[in-house]
């Protein structure tokens, strides 16, 4: 007890931190550069249940789109052509942008 009769208290304070690097950390894609496709794989202890995936060109174009990209899937860039890709995954709140170049 203290000088006024209460007992004395220690408190703790337990930060919990959630990493915003865990879609980057499970998400892998290449070769980068390609000639022609690019491999996407999901770890398969990434957490995040649903990820989106929207695959853009050099201007801004939209040329391919998936709600829930699969643990593994390929992009084929041979229809489109050479260039500067960009691609975005989204999920539970997080982001991730990844450019892909096509030769």
């Amino acid at each position: 007890e203290n000088a006024l009769g209460c007992a004395d208290t220690l408190s703790k304070q337990v930060l919990v931190l959630r990493s915003t690097d865990q879609l980057a950390a499970g998400i892998r894609l290449g070769p980068n550069p390609t000639a022609d496709a690019v491999t996407v794989r999901r770890d398969i202890g990434l957490r995040i249940r649903t990820v989106s995936m929207r695959v853009h060109n050099a201007v801004g174009q939209e040329i391919f789109s998936s709600d829930n990209i699969p643990f593994e899937s390929q992009i084929d860039f041979r229809s489109y052509g050479r260039g500067l890709y960009v691609v975005t995954f989204q999920g539970d709140g997080q982001q991730m942008i990844r450019k892909i170049v096509v030769n």
